[in-house]
């Protein structure tokens, strides 16, 4: 599977791939202002109807539990020019566990 170029967004400047899933691509990008760091999921293909359906499902779902503290904030939906939707949404780095352990064990709790 080829891997596409990032989808040039206005306001925002592409800063690497994150990961792929099975509609969708999802990027590092910087966003201008407010200046920030974001993930953008782009849809991989429009002809998908399904992928479409998965996400506005999910743009939904975000917007409505948004307060949640383990659930990624939703801050913008859009479509490019192609007509692919994307979303942005908050960009939380991901841990290194084995890092994590290394330094002091884990409470029950976490």
């Amino acid at each position: 599977m080829m891997t596409q170029t990032p989808p040039k967004i206005p306001g925002f400047s592409v800063q690497s791939l994150l990961g792929r899933g099975g509609f969708a691509d999802v990027y590092l990008y910087k966003q201008k202002r407010p200046e920030r760091k974001v993930a953008v999921k782009v849809l991989r293909e429009l002809g998908s109807r399904e992928g479409r359906q998965v996400f506005t499902t999910e743009a939904d779902a975000l917007a409505a539990t948004c307060a949640h503290p383990a659930i990624l904030s939703l801050f913008q939906t859009g479509k490019l020019p192609d007509g692919r939707p994307y979303l942005v949404l908050q960009y939380c780095p991901v841990a290194n566990l084995s890092q994590r352990v290394r330094r002091q064990p884990l409470s029950l709790a976490e």
